[in-house]
């Protein structure tokens, strides 16, 4: 029988989508004969639980691994955990609570083929919570959650810094149905899947999101919190928790990131990339993309939506001031993105009146032609010239 107790000096460890900590003892079974085995447990404590882990029990990310669970769910005090286990495989049992600062003994019976010896593994990893409360409102920024959305949603851009690498687990709690996402270094309204490292809707009950992700010190992150449904708006909180407490703040970003079609004041534009068009090196490394240079004129300033329609695999950039074929990165300033994998661009960019902007409409390898149009939609009708 192995006995002992939580205590307030005992570890603590932030269970799956809960804003409160436990506390937790970790032990190391040594299995020698491979079989059956019923772990019975017996605890003064209530609402106790107890896990066995296959290989290793990471605090910082305490679903992976996980063979088998159990707890006293009644209220009895006593519960059981039954598997079958290897020999010579490692395998670490975790006995915790569902409260906070719960505290009390509790003793383990193994019943099984063989006798499993117990030992206790001392875990000093200090896991910490950072805590960020918000809403979504009608001030919110809004954007196109998928492609295929006719209707943006309300969302809040939140610019993470970590103060120390490691894994971290983030989850929320609203009464909203969310979904979160998270970025490297920026996050870009008008191409969602830019950066994205990882997205996440129904992982916690009731409909929010969580996950578990490493995180370095070095690289700026942005969380990226939204809801489903059009328009959704309300109050969330954001937890996170991990080796270390990290800062969490709300960024700026734009309130406009796409203008539908079908209520913005429309322009057209058709061409065609041939065998006589110009032609440069459009990444520097390959030679002979052919390419159209289109002068944009501006009547109003605004966001404007700028797409592609062509058999071709188009690519499209804009310029601010001149286009030099010689260098395609200078006065570079809005970048082409896909979307929904299509093979024609689409971007959103602020333009200004008195300005001079050139669109460069090319392709995604050499020596490709074809038929193209260009369709924009922004506050005022825009004029598209060869330049």
């Amino acid at each position: 029988m192995y006995s002992s107790a939580l205590t307030s000096n005992s570890s603590i460890y932030f269970q799956d989508c809960s804003e409160l900590d436990s506390y937790y003892e970790e032990i190391q079974m040594n299995v020698t004969v491979t079989g059956y085995c019923t772990f019975l447990i017996n605890s003064e404590m209530k609402t106790t639980y107890g896990y066995i882990y296959t290989n290793n029990f990471n605090p910082f990310d305490v679903s992976k691994n996980v063979l088998r669970h159990n707890g006293n769910y009644e209220n009895q005090g006593q519960f059981k955990v039954s598997t079958v286990l290897e020999a010579d495989m490692k395998y670490i049992f975790v006995l915790t609570t569902s409260f906070h600062n719960l505290t009390g003994s509790f003793s383990i019976q193994v019943f099984g083929p063989s006798y499993i010896g117990l030992n206790r593994i001392l875990n000093n990893e200090s896991i910490v919570q950072t805590t960020y409360i918000s809403e979504l409102t009608t001030n919110s920024s809004t954007y196109f959650f998928r492609c295929s959305d006719s209707e943006s949603t309300y969302y809040e851009a939140i610019q993470v810094n970590v103060r120390r690498s490691g894994l971290y687990t983030f989850f929320s709690q609203s009464s909203m149905d969310t979904y979160g996402s998270i970025y490297e270094d920026y996050f870009n309204p008008s191409n969602s899947n830019e950066n994205k490292l990882l997205g996440n809707d129904d992982s916690c009950e009731p409909y929010q999101f969580g996950f578990t992700i490493a995180l370095e010190n070095s690289i700026t992150y942005v969380l990226v919190v939204t809801a489903y449904g059009i328009f959704q708006t309300g109050a969330f909180s954001i937890f996170v928790s991990g080796p270390s407490n990290i800062d969490l703040k709300n960024i700026s970003s734009p309130s406009v990131i796409q203008i539908p079609y079908s209520s913005a004041v429309q322009s057209n534009y058709s061409s065609e990339l041939n065998r006589s068009s110009q032609t440069y090196s459009r990444d520097c490394r390959k030679t002979n993309y052919y390419y159209q240079a289109i002068r944009v004129n501006v009547m109003e300033t605004g966001y404007y939506a700028l797409s592609s329609d062509s058999s071709m695999d188009t690519f499209g950039d804009m310029y601010k001031d001149d286009f030099n074929p010689m260098n395609p990165f200078e006065n570079l300033l809005s970048q082409d993105y896909r979307a929904c994998s299509s093979q024609d661009f689409k971007f959103i960019a602020y333009l200004q009146t008195g300005t001079t902007y050139i669109l460069v409409v090319t392709t995604s390898s050499p020596n490709m032609t074809g038929n193209f149009s260009i369709l924009t939609s922004g506050p005022n009708n825009i004029t598209l010239d060869p330049y």
